[in-house]
């Protein structure tokens, strides 16, 4: 497999420079509700030193990426070790710098956000010129209230998609130098396609079963003043947790308002409180119950084809009777791993634990 890479010239502008085939080792992670990554080993030269600087753009598997890390951790090993994100990663770069209120659905919301700080509306200053999102594809069934300052796009971005169950594809335009940005949900191929150690799809397997991060119920208090404050509290279960299954968490949303302070636009009681709810409904989301299965997939097999049969964001059953799992679970992310020995490919299937990172950059 061929990369290409381009080289900035200024501003937006890039020009091709190289089309490279030869590296120690090319690690690609697709992400179906965030942005994704690659992590490539080449031999240390100058001329790679000076290829790979940040900012580069890397084409590969029809996306592009940008450099933002190009480092030698040991000259004798000759290895120059280059990382990067795809442009949407961007949007990270970007802060919702005034009060923003919306009611609609939620990828309307995120499609919003995403051009008016970001890509095709936001002001030329903010604006990523190689970025771009086409009219966005409703497929909601309801609406929720958002008001949000301060926040990082990037990061509400991927708090909506995780919360409401949908995903960004990106893909290299076929008319320039830029990423074309779109929100769609996953389909449901749990009723056909199983992914399991007992069919041999699955080598490698691994899993985690775990509740160290969950939380079922959300403290939620709003604007006021002391007892005065409006709380909600809310739970995705059909009925309140009690005993061991209420796990509660706390979420401070002082910062929702009933009344808009920049169009003066007053919520009802009842939208108000259903605000609190969706701001919730983000928190528990962020904090589930863990049951998954890892491993690489078998891409000589024939009975389920990715790409064919089913693919990133989409829902399949996993299944292992050696570690007594059976579940259906959304396809989250697809590591792609090119070296000497061949590719692998290993998915994640559901929701992993958070990383100490993670965890720190909660609210």
């Amino acid at each position: 497999m061929d990369i290409q890479v381009y080289g900035r010239v200024s501003g937006f502008n890039y020009e091709h420079v190289a089309t490279v085939d030869l590296w120690k080792s090319l690690i690609v992670t697709e992400y179906f509700q965030d942005v994704n990554t690659f992590e490539l080993t080449v031999k240390y030269s100058q001329t790679n030193a000076n290829l790979y600087v940040p900012e580069t753009l890397i084409e590969i598997r029809n996306v592009l990426y940008y450099v933002n890390d190009a480092r030698v951790d040991d000259l004798e090993t000759s290895e120059l070790k280059v990382s990067g994100k795809s442009l949407m990663a961007k949007a990270y770069d970007r802060v919702i710098d005034k009060n923003y209120a919306k009611t609609d659905k939620p990828e309307v919301i995120a499609a919003n956000l995403f051009n008016s700080y970001v890509s095709n509306s936001a002001p030329a200053a903010r604006r990523f010129d190689y970025l771009k999102m086409p009219t966005v594809n409703t497929f909601s069934s309801s609406s929720v209230i958002y008001q949000n300052s301060y926040g990082v796009v990037g990061t509400e971005l991927a708090t909506f998609m995780d919360s409401y169950n949908f995903g960004v594809v990106e893909k290299k335009s076929e008319d320039g130098i830029s990423n074309v940005v779109e929100f769609i949900q996953g389909h449901d191929y749990s009723g056909w396609v199983e992914i399991s150690t007992d069919y041999e799809n699955l080598e490698k397997a691994g899993y985690e079963n775990s509740t160290t991060d969950f939380k079922s119920l959300a403290i939620t208090l709003g604007e006021g003043e002391n007892s005065a404050r409006v709380r909600v509290d809310f739970t995705n279960d059909s009925k309140t947790p009690t005993g061991i299954e209420r796990r509660e968490v706390y979420v401070d949303a002082r910062d929702l308002q009933k009344t808009d302070s920049t169009t003066n636009v007053t919520m009802t009681d009842a939208q108000y409180i259903q605000a609190l709810k969706d701001r919730a409904k983000t928190k528990l989301a962020d904090q589930q119950r863990i049951l998954s299965l890892s491993g690489e997939l078998v891409v000589s097999s024939e009975m389920f084809v990715l790409g064919r049969d089913f693919g990133l964001g989409d829902t399949v059953k996993i299944r292992s009777s050696l570690f007594n799992v059976s579940n259906t679970a959304m396809i989250t992310a697809m590591k792609y791993t090119y070296d000497y020995t061949g590719e692998y490919v290993e998915p994640t299937f559901g929701k992993q634990s958070p990383t100490v990172f993670d965890i720190l950059k909660r609210k």
